[in-house]
């Protein structure tokens, strides 16, 4: 999907004017990485619509970024690796390894 896709796609599931859309990214290492979620605006002019994907375009030609959480590859691999995305997280709140 474009970045214009996952805006639109994003835009027509949220409940805000406003969100935050995730990604993901391989690091120099090749480790999969959690990218810097950005704050996504959803104001009814096409200015607004077009500089969002314009940021999302930007970081779409990072080194590395794979693609966005809500994209149908990014559903994908939440669906494939839920178990370790769960322990993931659970380590994570409960500061534990």
């Amino acid at each position: 999907m474009t970045a214009k896709e996952i805006y639109y796609k994003a835009k027509f599931y949220a409940n805000l004017p406003m969100e935050l859309l995730g990604y993901l990214f391989k690091d120099e290492y090749g480790v999969i990485q959690i990218g810097a979620t950005i704050i996504v605006s959803y104001k009814d002019d096409i200015d607004t619509a077009l500089a969002e994907i314009e940021k999302m375009e930007v970081i779409e030609k990072q080194e590395g970024f794979m693609f966005w959480n809500i994209s149908p590859e990014g559903e994908k691999f939440k669906e494939d690796n839920i178990e370790a995305i769960a322990n993931a997280l659970i380590n994570i709140i409960m500061d534990s390894k």
